[in-house]
Order: C-alpha cells, then structure tokens, then sequence
C-alpha cells in the first residue's frame, strides 16, 4: 500500500484527472490522444515482434518511413489505405467499426487485434 507523499500525489491527479474528464470536450481529446498512443504501440510492437525495420514495414505497404515513423510515435495520421496496408505487412487486424457500436465494451475476441503480448494490449 502507498502511504506518504505519493500516495497524496497520486490521490491528487486522480481527482483532477476524474474532474477534466467530466468536460465532454476534453473527454472526447483525451479519448482520441489515448487512441492514437495505443495504435502507435501497437504497431510498433508488432514491427519489434516481426523483426522489421521501419523502412522494411514502408517499403512492403508502399508508404513513406515518415507516415511509419509518425504513427508508431502517435502524432500522425495516415489515410486508411496506408493504415491497412501496414497492418497486413504486420499481420494484424484492424477494426475500424465505431466505437459507439460496441456500447463501450471490447470487441468479441475474433475481431480483435491478435497483438496480445504489448502491455497496452487487452486482456484476451
């Protein structure tokens, strides 16, 4: 258990972070920045996972290493093409259905990205 200062600081930015989200803007900025950090480390583990280069990922879905090296840093966006051309380099699935459809829940898990070794990858 966090007993001290820490505790305090982290009880602290909970009740902020709790109180930010509560604005439906910020909520919605925030939703897209945490998808944009989980796409980029996803793609990047799975680019580790392969053994490949970014410039190998490029060159196989026909991109730019620039539009690779922005999305595995998520702060860039790339038109759908390329997204799912890298992801079959990569051997993934993409699920572009909204997230509205799926009522907040987890997609069922035959539609799910099989990148299930990264940290920030759900629990199968």
């Amino acid at each position: 258990m966090k007993t001290g200062k820490a505790s305090a600081e982290r009880a602290d930015w909970d009740e902020v972070h709790s109180e930010l989200l509560e604005d439906q803007q910020t909520a919605a900025a925030y939703d897209r920045v945490r998808r944009a950090v989980r796409l980029a480390h996803e793609l990047r583990c799975a680019r580790e996972r392969a053994g490949m280069t970014p410039e190998e990922v490029a060159a196989g879905a026909r991109t730019s290493v620039d539009v690779v090296h922005k999305l595995e840093r998520g702060d860039g966006s790339a038109p759908v093409l390329e997204l799912v051309r890298i992801s079959a380099v990569l051997d993934l699935w993409i699920d572009l259905r909204p997230a509205e459809s799926l009522d907040g829940r987890p997609p069922p898990a035959s539609s799910r990205c099989p990148v299930t070794t990264c940290p920030l990858s759900p629990e199968p």
